[in-house]
Parts: C-alpha cells; sequence; structure tokens
C-alpha cells in the first residue's frame, strides 16, 4: 500500500518533474518554505490545467524554455495557471502587499516564466520574488465571492484568447530595419511612379539599415540610390530574380524585416519568389506582395511563424504599397459579422465562445466546428441552452457531415479562428472569407504550411495573423471581464480535483478526456471528477466550489 503525503502546516506538498514522461513526475511533501525581506510566501488554491504543462512533461530538458536545465538536479514545479493568497510578507515588500490578498498571475514574463523556470502553481506553498511580483494581479473579495478562485485562474487563458484580437503589426516600414525589394512582373508607368514617390518618401522617414533591390528598372534603381545616399543607406543592386533566396541570403544573416514583390507578372513566376523570398522572413518581418497578381497565383504561409514569429503576409492590388500595411489593422470580431471556430469544442475553443458571446457587440452569427463527439455533445447544449445573446445564432457544426457553405447559408466568413492541427481547412474555406476578413491561427502548428491565392489575399486584404501568449494588460482586461459578469468561464469547467489527483489531471489532459478545462483545488484531498458527479446538470460555479471546499474543509 502506498501512503500518500499529507500536508500540515509545516509541510509544503510539492508535485516535481525531473526528467521526460510522466513517470518523472512526482509528488512530494517538503518542509514549507520560508523567506527573506525581498520575498513573498503565497498559499495557492487553484490550480487550473494547461495544455503548455503536458508539453513540458513529454518534452523534458528539450522543451525551448528549459534549454540547458538539468530536470534531475534542477525539477520544475508546474501549473502557469493560479490565484493566490498571500501568506507571508518580507519586511521589504510590506508597503506593496499584505497578508491574505488575492492574486492571479501572469506567467509570461519573456525570458522566464510561471511555471517553467519560476516554480509554477502545483505546489500548495510558493515562493515568490523578482520579475513575478509585478506580475501579480489583485483581486477583490467580492470577485472571488461571485466568479470563484477557479475563474480567477481561468483569467491567464482567457487572457490568451483576449491577446489574439488585440495584435498589432507595423503600418509601415521597420525603422532601421533590412529592406528587400523585388520585381516580378512589368508595372505600368503610373503604377511604379506612386510606388517611387511612396517608397522614397517612407525610406527617408523610416531610414533602413539595408535595402536589396532585385531586378527593379533603370529608373526605380537610381531613385531609391539617390534616397539611399542622402540617407547613409546601403542599396545593394541585383540584377535577376533567379535563386532569389541564395542571391540575397549573404546581405542579412537575421533575415529581412520587410520584403516588397512588385508589379505582377506570370503566377508561376510570382509564387516560385514568394516561396524562396518568405523564408527570408525576420522575426515580426512582413511580406508585401503589391500590384495586379492574377488569380491562382500559390502563395505559401507557414502557419507555424505566422504564430510563433509573428510574420505577416500583406497584399494590394494598389501601387501604394503602404495600402497593404494599413487595409486591414483591426482583427477583433465585428458587430452583426460571421466567426467561425475550428476545433471550438476544446478548453481554449470554449474559451473564444464564451468571449465572442460575451462581447457587447457580438457577431450575428458563430459556427462552431467539432469532429470529436463528447465536444460536440457540450457544444449542442450550449446551443439548445441558449447560450448566445439576443441576435446571435449559435451553430453547431460537424465537417464530416457537414459543409461550411451550406452551414453559412450564402453569407461570408468575416473571421476564422483556427484552434485544432488542421490548418489545411483555412484553403478549404478561403473561397467563403469576406473582404478585409482575419484568419486568427491562435493553434501553433509548427511546420504548417498553407497554400493561398495571392489574389485573393490582395483584392480581399486578408490577414492571417496568429498569437496565443498574454501580458499584463490583457490578463488585465480578461480578469475584469470576468470580475464584470461580462464573461462567465464557468461552462468551460468539466472536472475538478485536489492537489493529489494533479498527476491525473495532467494525463486526463493528455488524452482530451474531459471536454473542458480541469480545476485542482489545493488544500484539499479529492479524486479527480467530472463536475455532473457533483452539480448534476448544473455548470460550474462560485456556489459549487464553495460548497466543495466546505465540505471537504479547504479554504
Amino acid at each position: 500500500m502506498t501512503v500518500r503525503p499529507r500536508e500540515t502546516p509545516e509541510t509544503n506538498l510539492v508535485w516535481r518533474l525531473n526528467g521526460r514522461g510522466f513517470d518523472s513526475l512526482g509528488l512530494f511533501s517538503l518542509p514549507r518554505p520560508t523567506i527573506t525581506d525581498d520575498q513573498l510566501l503565497v498559499r495557492q488554491e487553484v490550480a487550473t490545467i494547461c495544455f503548455s504543462s503536458v508539453k513540458v512533461i513529454m518534452a523534458g530538458e528539450t522543451h525551448p524554455r528549459l534549454q540547458g536545465r538539468d530536470l534531475s538536479t534542477a525539477p520544475v514545479v508546474l501549473g502557469d495557471e493560479a490565484f493566490v493568497v498571500v501568506e507571508e510578507v518580507g519586511r521589504n515588500l510590506r508597503h506593496r502587499f499584505k497578508v491574505g490578498e488575492g492574486y492571479a498571475i501572469m506567467p509570461d514574463l519573456g525570458t522566464n516564466a510561471f511555471g517553467y523556470d519560476i516554480d509554477g502553481g502545483l505546489q500548495r506553498y510558493n515562493v515568490l520574488e523578482g520579475r513575478i511580483l509585478d506580475a501579480l494581479l489583485p483581486v477583490e473579495q467580492a470577485t472571488i465571492a461571485r466568479a470563484g478562485m477557479f475563474a480567477v485562474s481561468l483569467s491567464e487563458p482567457l487572457g490568451c484568447v483576449e491577446k489574439s484580437y488585440h495584435l498589432e503589426y507595423r503600418t509601415g516600414l521597420k525603422e532601421r530595419g533590412a529592406l528587400l525589394i523585388a520585381r516580378t512582373g512589368v508595372s505600368t508607368v503610373d503604377q511604379e511612379i506612386v510606388f517611387q514617390q511612396t517608397l522614397t518618401v517612407e525610406i527617408a522617414a523610416k531610414r533602413p539599415s539595408r535595402i536589396v533591390g532585385a531586378s527593379l528598372t533603370d529608373d526605380l534603381t537610381e531613385a531609391i540610390r539617390r534616397q539611399a545616399e542622402r540617407a547613409g543607406i546601403d542599396l545593394i543592386s541585383l540584377d535577376r530574380l533567379e535563386s532569389i533566396s541564395t542571391a540575397v541570403r549573404p546581405y542579412t544573416a537575421a533575415g529581412f524585416d520587410d520584403i516588397i514583390l512588385l508589379g505582377g507578372g506570370q503566377a508561376e513566376t510570382i509564387g516560385r519568389v514568394a516561396r524562396e523570398t518568405i523564408d527570408l522572413l525576420a522575426p515580426a518581418g512582413i511580406l508585401n506582395l503589391v500590384g495586379n497578381i492574377p488569380s491562382g497565383t500559390p502563395l505559401p504561409i507557414d502557419i507555424g511563424r505566422t504564430h510563433y514569429d509573428r510574420t505577416l503576409v500583406v497584399g494590394t492590388a494598389e501601387p501604394d504599397f503602404l495600402h497593404a500595411y494599413r487595409a486591414n489593422t483591426d482583427h477583433e470580431l465585428r458587430e452583426g459579422s460571421v466567426a467561425v471556430f475550428i476545433g471550438a469544442g476544446g478548453p481554449m475553443g470554449q474559451l473564444h465562445l464564451l468571449r465572442a458571446m460575451g462581447m457587447d457587440a457580438p457577431p450575428a452569427k458563430i459556427i462552431a466546428v467539432e469532429v470529436e463527439p463528447a465536444r460536440l455533445a457540450k457544444l449542442e447544449r450550449w446551443r439548445q441552452k441558449q447560450y448566445a445573446p439576443a441576435g446571435t445564432e449559435l451553430m453547431v457544426m460537424n465537417p464530416n457531415t457537414q459543409h461550411i457553405a451550406d452551414v453559412l447559408a450564402g453569407d461570408a466568413i468575416n473571421c476564422l479562428v483556427l484552434l485544432s492541427p488542421v490548418a489545411q481547412i483555412i484553403e478549404e474555406y478561403t473561397p467563403y472569407f469576406a473582404p478585409k476578413a482575419v484568419v486568427n491561427a491562435f493553434a501553433g502548428l509548427k511546420g504548417q504550411q498553407i497554400t493561398l491565392d495571392a489574389a485573393v489575399l490582395c483584392q480581399k486584404h486578408l490577414r492571417v495573423v496568429g498569437h496565443s501568449g498574454v501580458d499584463v494588460a490583457t490578463q488585465r482586461l480578461a480578469l475584469e471581464k470576468i470580475a464584470q459578469g461580462k464573461i462567465s468561464v464557468d461552462p468551460v469547467v468539466s472536472a475538478v480535483g485536489g492537489i493529489q489527483a494533479a498527476r491525473d489531471a495532467l494525463w486526463a489532459t493528455a488524452q482530451s478526456t474531459y471536454p473542458g478545462k480541469i480545476v485542482l483545488y489545493l488544500s484539499i484531498d479529492l479524486p479527480l471528477t467530472p463536475i455532473e458527479t457533483i452539480t448534476g446538470e448544473d455548470v460550474w460555479s462560485a456556489e459549487h466550489e464553495r460548497a466543495l471546499l466546505r465540505k471537504s474543509g479547504g479554504w
């Protein structure tokens, strides 16, 4: 018989990962930590389980955030979604924090992260210090009473959702960036004059560090050269487009911040040049197609780089290349629009739906696309219970039995949110995009590439954007929406448990056992339990949370 460690006031229950795989995850009973004058001791009341923790378990030391760390000697404590209460305050922090205050945690500090190289939420007590103190978001007791501790913890994934609609991209050339301009076909004299005038003004304003021109006309080359000389900028002029990636790569090891393909031409030529040059984009780089792009021009877009490196592809049929940068910068869901969510039944998909349905001015039609039976059933219950506000239609679609054209019934897609590992569905849905449609590649699909019609992207000013991180501002906004009752995260919870159930919760998350989020209450010992066992047909709530903790002797 295995005796499980139990908490006493002098001990701390801690889940530690000391290698790769679930066999490397263990629960330890350690001395309750003490703090110095510059530290906080917090009591961690709730941890909600994120698939990111599963990724760490499966990758171990090869995870990008743990490179160079020996987990056998420096194990990690997972859990990047948490609600904590201040237990003790170091002398030098007493002007900022008080015992008994509750906080959500914004985990991503850039070079460091809570639940990765900073010990995370899967332990009863934790010591916080340094930069993470600036990422603590205070929570009023009234919010806890109305929404529950679990909702505060879920402000982190909801903040990730919120952030994806507020991504900001440049509206012109990068200041002091590397610029590549390649002419792919013939432009009219008038088109080239407008392009030349706009470009030289922008170069004077942004002063690129280096300009490389490939197959440009003599007039355009001379105009750029004159402007470059005035600004003290290097200009490298290449004659031909053949093997352009090989030709220009020596001029910037870090990649190009802006790549402009000018002048239209044959679809095959434009597609080849786009395919070669898109790989030359630096992180946050922008590829801009300008001119008369023929229909059927293949345009490759790396969804992984869109998501992780924030690269962007824009285009315009107009000779003013800045129009492409500025034509579709609002990535928010729009009032009266049509929003399609691919993989809507997963935990993050459900949060996207709840946010959309909680907007002051929501879309008119929300199409939740899902194939997994349990998730489909949950979404169907949402539809039947009329979770959508008046004036908004929530539709549930199984793409194995329905076609998007039939569900749209003549409408066009204004926003498509990708939450599942099937990037190619974007290609299938492209004919149904409205002008200025947005593709939100929320799922981080490394190495997955799609091919779109470049003419559609230019004519409709289609945007493919992506990101799933969070910052303090957007998590604070998510927390405010929860506190104000604008968004209820109650329906997303599918199972609950105590601190002893963390391994089971992580395994269930890896296996998609439950159609929703798992909440762990770290002050109690409770096996992983589907909420229906506790609530019947009700969703999880602050009232159910309090009843469970009273019954179990928790906080």
